[in-house]
């Protein structure tokens, strides 16, 4: 079988990491695999078995009309590269990919793959938009839904039908860390692994974070990763003079060199389909600290209702705190949520019983994301199912 995963690149990012991982488990079920990477000069530092294509397509639509005359062009260009390489499988990740993905069915088995709560992140792009995705995703063979809440978002809030949304979550690797030198972080720093970028809110994760500092000063903050927002985090740093106990790390693969010796993990996303290192992070027996985002996390951390979160839960497989939703104040002087947030750090660094405990239970979690099982779904699939 002849597969194409379509995507914008492979650079350092949850749905780039599941896509490698998807192409090499179908290389090797014997299957021809293809990632076409749409934009011009795509990053590729995930590594595959997969042949990589590169489209070069630049989108550029910036209203509605243009948009349409964009997706015209790129899915024609995209749909003569599936006719030349006998695509019989074209598999999506991410909104433009997915738009495209459709556009240019051509007697392929379309599917795509939603990895985020669409209706949270305020994208303005019309292939965003709620008319683009009832009408258009409904003519895929199937939409892979990341987890259950966004299976949920997508059949009640745009309408899709239930029987072609399936979930599939991402898998609980267990890496093994490639570093040799030394850990020079101390026994208690966090990590706060992701993109820089506004979705991600780091900057709510510094204010929080200055808590914990101010009350325990052993305590260390690691940020890895790359974005846009870097400057503005470091300016963050330095507005609350932190800047001693948060360190900037570059994305890196080998995460698991820091998910070996870190006390903890934190996130704070403004919304998250399913986060990969939160269960990265289980499997290696860290425990999560989150704030209850829309979407997977609380999912993942096992929060049994539905009800928002308004002080720090003990969950069964981690810690959530409040929602803590938008850019944070300029302002110093922290919001209650985020002090709660504080608190919960401030307590899985000092509480050793109560961070082994968060250990075993991370562990107990991360096998009911295991690579094997996962995989097995995504094969399934593409042979029909």
């Amino acid at each position: 079988m002849n597969i194409a995963i379509i995507i914008p690149d492979l650079s350092g990012g949850g749905a780039e990491r599941i896509a490698a991982q998807v192409s090499d488990s179908f290389c090797d079920n014997g299957n021809d695999v293809f990632v076409f990477l749409l934009k011009a000069g795509a990053i590729c530092e995930y590594k595959t078995k997969a042949k990589i294509i590169r489209l070069n397509l630049d989108f550029n639509g910036y209203d509605e009309c243009g948009e349409i005359k964009e997706l015209r062009r790129e899915s024609g260009i995209l749909k003569r590269y599936k006719k030349e390489f006998s695509i019989d499988v074209s598999i999506s990740f991410m909104e433009w990919a997915n738009a495209l993905n459709v556009f240019s069915k051509c007697g392929d088995r379309v599917i795509l793959s939603v990895r985020t709560l669409l209706s949270s992140r305020g994208y303005t792009s019309m292939h965003c938009q709620k008319s683009f995705i009832r009408r258009f995703y409904n003519k895929a063979f199937k939409i892979v839904a990341v987890s259950e809440a966004v299976r949920k978002d997508l059949i009640d809030y745009y309408l899709l039908d239930p029987k072609k949304v399936v979930v599939i979550f991402n898998p609980a690797i267990k890496r093994s860390s490639s570093e040799v030198k030394d850990w020079i972080y101390g026994k208690y720093a966090l990590a706060c692994i992701g993109r820089f970028e506004a979705v991600k809110q780091q900057d709510r994760i510094i204010r929080a974070f200055s808590f914990a500092y101010e009350n325990d000063k052993r305590a260390k903050l690691l940020l890895i990763g790359k974005g846009y927002t870097e400057d503005y985090l470091k300016w963050t740093c330095k507005k609350f003079h932190i800047e001693e106990a948060v360190d900037f790390i570059p994305f890196t693969e080998n995460i698991s060199f820091y998910l070996d010796n870190v006390r903890a993990l934190v996130m704070a996303s403004k919304a998250e389909g399913f986060p990969n290192v939160m269960v990265e992070a289980m499997a290696k027996g860290v425990p999560v600290i989150s704030t209850d985002s829309p979407g997977g996390c609380g999912e993942i951390i096992g929060k049994e209702d539905s009800e928002p979160v308004i002080d720090v839960k003990m969950c069964e497989y981690g810690i959530l705190t409040p929602y803590l939703c938008g850019k944070a104040p300029n302002s110093t002087a922290l919001e209650e949520y985020e002090k709660m947030f504080g608190k919960a750090m401030l307590n899985i660094l000092q509480d050793d019983e109560l961070r082994n405990e968060y250990e075993r239970r991370s562990l107990k979690r991360a096998r009911d994301y295991e690579y094997k099982t996962i995989m097995n779904s995504w094969n399934h699939l593409v042979e029909g199912g």
